[in-house]
């Protein structure tokens, strides 16, 4: 299971504009104090508005390499599964909600990765507990 933190912590995007119309946008953790040099646009003028985004209800799609050293010797050494992946399904909070059991090539993990596009947390795990992977 993956851990990014004990805590479950809130990610905002912060979207700027500067009176020259550029805008940019800036991910940062919920409450916590704004960067100074966020406030500045890539040509480097200062932003005349801020508005705070939620993100959406979507799940992330993480391909893990299910690479590993067979043998520590150094003059032995062969890695098992080279090229092939792990699909493991995250919230947007970064918290795992399930794992492959099985590992795929590239071409494969991207095609199954397509089938989770624009998925809700509630139904992307739905159509994964119907065809576990």
């Amino acid at each position: 299971m993956l851990t990014f933190g004990t805590e479950m912590t809130q990610y905002n995007y912060y979207v700027y504009q500067c009176d020259y119309g550029h805008s940019w946008v800036r991910r940062r953790a919920a409450g916590t104090p704004e960067p100074a040099a966020d406030v500045f646009c890539p040509h480097g003028h200062e932003a005349v508005t801020c508005s705070e985004e939620v993100p959406a209800d979507r799940v992330w799609m993480l391909f893990e390499p299910a690479a590993r050293v067979r043998s520590h010797s150094t003059d032995n050494t062969r890695i098992k599964n080279d090229g092939m992946f792990y699909l493991v399904l995250l919230d947007h909070e970064m918290n795992e909600l399930r794992r492959s059991t099985k590992i795929y090539g590239w071409q494969t993990a991207i095609k199954l990765m397509y089938r989770f596009s624009n998925k809700t947390k509630a139904d992307a795990i739905k159509w994964w507990d119907r065809k576990p992977l």
